[in-house]
């Protein structure tokens, strides 16, 4: 059997990898639209989850060589009002599989990548569409190329060719863009040293920050249309963050104060409503191209891993129908939850009226009160179990 992959990201170097492992009797090729590996920057972050990423990676004997290229464990997650005051912390606990650790998205590329044969990704392809032949499938690209295969797997992102020619759906714009930076920074500050932490203010925007190396990356989350960003100069856009966050705390001002001109890109927010139909015969959607989704869950990378090592599994098993048919909806019904957990954290960070405002701060508020009373109670049986 010949697996044609389109989209050489994480989820179709997760499926490569997986397929090296569980299905080696089949080829595969993969065809990826950048020029080269090196044609651009992969993101920044990803946090890979016990239970999802970061299994799929310990399945795959790679989990220790993705966080030994300088993998940071998350163990907090704070959420803050402007002033600072904790609403609330989500530490990750002693459970494997709820641990989250922060990778750079290139470290965690180059990892698949050398897991695969030398020159598996074909650069310079950008797909067009398919056409089924008897029994096989044509994937057809720019430039008049083509090639055949028996099963085609789109992991061409957000903007998946392969997605187009089978579903047709428009984007669903979440009403909110992002002005993203770097700062060179070096902070001792309690809300980094955790992994995460969001300060939320009381306009329907957020910042959002982490540590990585060389500093910090932050983003400024508002209700603003795509297009007013983009028309904006970098320093403009630094700028309007600034301003934005000019009565917040201490720290979100050190690093807007801090961040590099250079850095500051806009994007928008969009998601696409979960749609039931990922696979149509043998050409299958995973990953973004399946369920895209906002970041706001941290499930999109995550997901998408899942749904990689999901399908090697059944291809290396036999590839039944009936198989096919439960791997496909668990594929769809996975990326739903995730896609509309998403838009619904997206649409509670960014509350706009004082009532939406003050039930959520108080929700989150209750929940760190009983949060801090479980660790003080597990605290208090460790410490009953030790001197016993």
């Amino acid at each position: 059997m010949k697996v044609i992959i389109v989209g050489a990201g994480i989820t179709g170097l997760t499926l490569a990898a997986a397929l090296a492992q569980l299905a080696p009797q089949h080829e595969v090729e993969i065809y990826e639209r950048d020029a080269s590996a090196a044609d651009r920057r992969k993101g920044y972050a990803i946090g890979l989850k016990g239970a999802t990423g970061l299994a799929v990676l310990e399945r795959l004997g790679l989990r220790d060589d993705v966080l030994a290229g300088g993998g940071q464990q998350v163990t907090n997650f704070v959420i803050t009002d402007r002033q600072g005051a904790t609403l609330l912390a989500l530490p990750s606990g002693n459970d494997d599989s709820r641990q989250t650790y922060r990778v750079q998205r290139d470290h965690l590329h180059s990892v698949l990548a050398e897991a695969l044969p030398d020159d598996s990704v074909r650069y310079g392809f950008q797909a067009l569409g398919f056409e089924a032949m008897d029994n096989r499938i044509r994937m057809i690209f720019t430039g008049g190329r083509h090639t055949d295969g028996d099963v085609v797997v789109g992991c061409d992102g957000v903007g998946s060719a392969l997605r187009r020619q089978l579903i047709d759906d428009a984007p669903h714009f979440l009403g909110l863009s992002a002005i993203t930076g770097d700062a060179a920074l070096a902070s001792e500050d309690p809300l980094l040293s955790g992994g995460y932490f969001m300060t939320i203010g009381d306009h329907g925007d957020s910042l959002f920050c982490y540590r990585q190396p060389g500093g910090v990356h932050f983003s400024y989350t508002s209700a603003v249309e795509p297009s007013a960003l983009e028309s904006m100069s970098q320093i403009d856009l630094l700028h309007r963050v600034r301003e934005a966050t000019a009565d917040w705390h201490p720290l979100i001002r050190a690093i807007a104060a801090a961040a590099d001109p250079a850095s500051i890109k806009p994007r928008g927010y969009y998601d696409r409503d979960p749609s039931r139909q990922i696979r149509d015969g043998n050409v299958w959607l995973l990953g973004d191209a399946a369920h895209p989704m906002s970041p706001f869950q941290g499930q999109g990378g995550n997901t998408a891993m899942i749904d990689a090592l999901a399908l090697a599994e059944l291809l290396g098993s036999g590839y039944l129908p009936a198989d096919a048919d439960r791997v496909a909806a668990g594929i769809a019904t996975r990326g739903r939850k995730a896609v509309l957990e998403s838009r619904r954290a997206a649409k509670q960070f960014h509350a706009t009226s004082r009532f939406e405002i003050l039930s959520r701060n108080l929700g989150f508020r209750v929940g760190n009160a009983v949060i801090n009373s479980r660790l003080t109670r597990r605290k208090a049986s460790t410490v009953e179990t030790t001197a016993r």
